[in-house]
């Protein structure tokens, strides 16, 4: 079920908004650091580091995250349905891109799988300001530029 030019890292995105309990949405936040997590944590199992963060101001951040999830949801790939709500976003699976992704999913090392789930989990579990402390208290590196005072 591969469409249109999809990247392999593309295709691990939407794998990864497949796993854990929920289609729920995801704040800008909370996708960076989900794929920041997967990138540090199972890296070895997916080909590698999918993404280049650095210290941002509200802890590790790249761009691509972003890229990547607009083009997923544009109306010719119709994977992933982008609300807004002044200027935030959430990212959120289409129906199509959660079969997509839980196809991908069964096709990933099974450590892998459950790790994406844990960790989508997870950041849903938090408070903006949770997310941050957490993230911070772990990779204490990623907190060189932040603007964050929580």
């Amino acid at each position: 079920m591969k469409r249109g030019n999809m990247t392999p890292r593309q295709e691990l995105v939407l794998a990864a908004l497949a796993a854990g309990e929920s289609n729920s949405e995801l704040s800008p936040v909370q996708a960076q650091k989900l794929f920041f997590l997967i990138d540090q944590n199972v890296s070895a199992s997916i080909g590698g580091q999918q993404y280049n963060f650095q210290a941002y101001d509200y802890g590790p951040f790249d761009s691509a995250v972003y890229s990547d999830l607009d083009w997923l949801a544009l109306p010719q790939e119709g994977m992933i349905e982008i609300t807004r709500s002044g200027r935030y976003r959430t990212y959120r699976l289409t129906e199509q891109g959660r079969q997509f992704g839980v196809e991908k999913l069964a096709q990933i090392d099974a450590g892998a799988s459950d790790y994406f789930g844990r960790a989508k989990d997870w950041v849903k579990s938090l408070s903006f300001q949770g997310l941050v402390k957490a993230i911070y208290q772990a990779y204490p590196a990623m907190r060189a530029n932040s603007i964050f005072r929580g």
